[in-house]
C-alpha cells in the first residue's frame, strides 16, 4: 500500500482498479483511499462476477464498476466521464479554496487582527 503515501497520489485524475491485483485486493485498496479522503474517481474493472461485488464497490464510492471482458468504448467512456466530473471537482475545491482566505482575512481585518 505504499502508493498511498506516495507523490503520485496527489496527481491522479481517475484511478482503475481490478478486485484481484497483485499484492492487494482492490476492495482494500479502495477502503484505505477513503480513510485517506481522495479526490478521484474510482472505476473498477473485473473479470470476477461474484454476487455483491459491483454494489459494493459502488456503495463504497466507484463511479463505475465494469464487468471483463469491457468493450473499449465503454471502458474510454468511463474514464473520459470520470476525468470530467474530477476536473470540474477540482476546479471548484481550487476556486473555493481561493476564496476562503480573503474572507478569513476580511473577518479578521473587520475583528482588528
Amino acid at each position: 500500500m505504499e502508493f498511498i503515501n506516495s507523490w503520485a497520489i496527489a496527481r491522479i485524475d481517475c484511478l482503475l482498479l481490478d478486485i484481484s491485483m497483485p499484492d492487494v485486493n482492490g476492495f482494500a485498496l479502495q477502503n484505505c483511499l477513503r480513510n485517506t479522503n481522495y479526490q478521484f474517481p474510482i472505476i473498477f474493472c473485473s473479470g470476477q462476477d461474484a454476487l455483491g461485488d459491483k454494489e459494493r464497490a459502488l456503495a463504497n464510492g466507484a463511479v463505475y464498476f465494469l464487468q471483463k471482458p469491457v468493450r473499449s468504448e465503454e471502458l474510454i467512456t468511463a474514464v473520459r466521464t470520470a476525468c470530467a466530473a474530477s476536473a470540474a471537482a477540482k476546479h471548484i475545491r481550487e476556486a473555493a479554496a481561493e476564496k476562503s482566505p480573503g474572507r478569513c482575512s476580511l473577518a479578521a481585518a473587520k475583528l482588528g487582527r
